[in-house]
């Protein structure tokens, strides 16, 4: 049996003009750009801590990136990763430009893979190693509105 736990907090409205993106923004006006949100992994057992400022800089990169692979607003991209730093950065990045990430599970198949990018007419595929990579590799002929 589940047990399911809730505490109830501030009601917190959000606007129509409001993304993750817009959070990190946000933040950084509130509290700078040295606040520590984060701890990124540079090898095993050694972890970096990150600054709001960091990780916006990092996210700025990821979307002129995007941009420069075509992709705009409303645009569906796939992000097909284990959980990484890198995986919240292009997610941050699409908010930023106002993309939307369809994700696909680091464990789903190729056919589950084929299925979301069909579903959801991604345009652009990224994948965060050579096996999860092999897996779209093998679906991309029957997957028309991917274009990278």
């Amino acid at each position: 049996m589940l047990t399911e736990y809730t505490a109830p907090g501030e009601s917190v409205e959000v606007g129509d003009d409001e993304s993750i993106y817009s959070l990190l923004t946000g933040r950084i006006a509130r509290t700078g750009e040295n606040t520590v949100i984060a701890e990124r992994k540079t090898a095993p057992g050694q972890w970096m801590k990150v600054t709001t400022g960091e990780f916006h800089k990092d996210v700025i990169a990821a979307a002129k990136g995007l941009i420069a692979f075509g992709i705009a607003k409303g645009d569906a991209v796939t992000i097909f990763s284990a959980t990484r730093y890198e995986w919240g950065v292009l997610d941050f990045a699409l908010a930023a430009i106002g993309a939307v990430n369809v994700p696909i599970y680091d464990t789903d198949s190729a056919a589950q893979a084929e299925r979301i990018l069909n579903d959801s007419d991604v345009k652009l595929a990224i994948a965060d190693n050579r096996e999860r990579f092999d897996r779209l590799d093998s679906v991309i002929d029957r997957c028309p509105s991917l274009k990278h």
